[in-house]
This record gives C-alpha cells, sequence and structure tokens, in this order.
C-alpha cells in the first residue's frame, strides 16, 4: 500500500492511523535505512503479521534496499505482512514511465528497478485539499483548537496541510526577532498579519507593507536586531516551509500583493496592533 500526494497533504499520519485502527495486533517494523531492508530479511523466516513500514519510500528503493527481488521475499512466506508506505507526489511522478530519458547508464538501472517496485503498489493518492464531506466529518470535533483553526482556513488549503505547517510558521516567525536572523522579515510579517487582524484580508502592495513595518521593527529593538535587507526579508518571509511546500509566512507576489498566511492571525497572546497602522 502506497499513500502519494503533496508535502504536508497527510500521508504519514493518515497511513499510521489507519494502521492503528485496521491492524492493531500486528507487529511494527520500521528500517531506517535502505540498507536495514536487507537485514531485515535475514531473520524474516520467524516474522509473524506485521507491517512493514516505509515513510518517503524513495529512500528505500535501489541496490541493496528495496528491490522487486526483496519485496518479493518480504510477501512471499507471509500472506498477513502489509508494506505500507508514503511517498511525495514529486518523487513519485520521477518514476513515471516519460521520466525515463532524463536518467541514463547506470542511473537507469537503478530507476528500472524502483519502478518495479512502485508498479507491485497499490496506490492511494490523498489530496492536499480536503473534500466538503471530509470537511464536515471534522467539523464534529471542533472542540479541538487546532482543528477548528485549521478548518476555519478556508479551502485554500488543506486542513492537514494548516495542521503541519502552521505550528513550524509560527516558531520561525517567533524565532527570526532574534538578531541578525531576519528580524526585518519578522516585521514584515507583523505588519500583515496586524493588517488583517484590523480587518482588511487583501494583499498588500510591497510599497504599502515597508512602509508599514518599520513600526514593528523600532517595537522590537530597531537597528540593534541588526536587520537584513528589505529584499532579504521578503525573500525569508515567502520561503515554503518545507521544499515545495504551499504555505510561507506571507502568500503573494509583486504584482498582486502580498498577504499573510490564515494560521498567524489568530495565534494565542499577540501584541496590540500598532495604531499607525
Amino acid at each position: 500500500m502506497l499513500l502519494v500526494g503533496e508535502s504536508t497533504a497527510g500521508k504519514t499520519r493518515a497511513a499510521f492511523e489507519a494502521m492503528r485502527l485496521l491492524l492493531p495486533d500486528y507487529s511494527f517494523l520500521a528500517p531506517s535505512t535502505r540498507e536495514a531492508v536487507e537485514v531485515l530479511l535475514e531473520d524474516w523466516g520467524a516474522i509473524g503479521d506485521c507491517v512493514v513500514w516505509l515513510d518517503d519510500l524513495e529512500r528505500f528503493l535501489g541496490p541493496g534496499g528495496l528491490t522487486l527481488s526483496a519485496l518479493h521475499r518480504l510477501l512471499a512466506p507471509h500472506p498477513r505482512v502489509v508494506v505500507l508506505s508514503t511517498m511525495r507526489s514529486h518523487e513519485y511522478n520521477r518514476y513515471r514511465d516519460r521520466a525515463e530519458h532524463d536518467v541514463t547508464g547506470v542511473e537507469q538501472d537503478v530507476w528500472r528497478q524502483g519502478r518495479s517496485v512502485l508498479r507491485q503498489a497499490q496506490v492511494v493518492q490523498l489530496e492536499r485539499r480536503w473534500t466538503v464531506p471530509e470537511r464536515a466529518r471534522a467539523r464534529v470535533l471542533v472542540a479541538d483548537p487546532r482543528l477548528s483553526r485549521a478548518l476555519a482556513g478556508g479551502e485554500r488549503f488543506g486542513v492537514a496541510e494548516m495542521l503541519a505547517a502552521g505550528p513550524e510558521l509560527a516558531q520561525a516567525w517567533q524565532h527570526a526577532w532574534v538578531p541578525g536572523h531576519h528580524p526585518r522579515g519578522a516585521a514584515l510579517v507583523a505588519a500583515a498579519v496586524d493588517a488583517r487582524r484590523a480587518g482588511y484580508h487583501r494583499p498588500l502592495p510591497a510599497d504599502v507593507l515597508q512602509r508599514l513595518h518599520d513600526g514593528y521593527l523600532a517595537r522590537h529593538g530597531g537597528p540593534e536586531l541588526r536587520p537584513e535587507s528589505f529584499h532579504e526579508a521578503l525573500v525569508w518571509a515567502l520561503a515554503p516551509t518545507v521544499p515545495a511546500g504551499a504555505n510561507s509566512l506571507l502568500l503573494g507576489d509583486a504584482a498582486q500583493g502580498y498577504i499573510a498566511f490564515d494560521y498567524l492571525i489568530d495565534l494565542p497572546a499577540q501584541e496590540p496592533i500598532l495604531e499607525a497602522l
């Protein structure tokens, strides 16, 4: 079984919860490296009902790891062994037939071995954005404030994406105020967040955001923070949480303007909105 989806779609958590619900009595085996797959097979005859957990499957593919032969050795003697794995869409697409011309020589043989393994999988595509029925079922659990905030983010972002990226973004924003890190970037985010807290839920032009952020930078120490340039601050604030991820502290571009990420608006214990804003 292979769950495929974008970063922060909730693949790992969905797979883990499904395993916990449906196979509670199975043993759990999680090789830590590609080479550990071969080590696992050395004593495979003594294994009973179990789940072999391969999170980020691409890490285990190739020589010395999970080849088609190794997969057959995992499954053939044990009809009640489940290989449960996850893979980001970007990595999965690297093994589609039309990608074969991108690899040559020895790498092509490795690629073909990986594709052979993936062709044996029952693939479940996990969408980043939840369906209307899924969101309706989640609303039953809105007593959990984290889930409530994620659902309130609208349908632009996935609920799992909000849950996964939100806390990390909040920590990155807090840490950015440290002198010499990204204090001007943190001030840009603070200005954009407070614009939304004040009721302005449209993107801000770059020149407006540049004027608004000065007060926030001054409130935290001004020049003593050793702030970076405006360009560097904007690049940092727009950087995705994870490679190829969709969430960043600020969203938008120079043409349409910039808006603060939804999750940040409802964080507790925020400072008062500056009168100048």
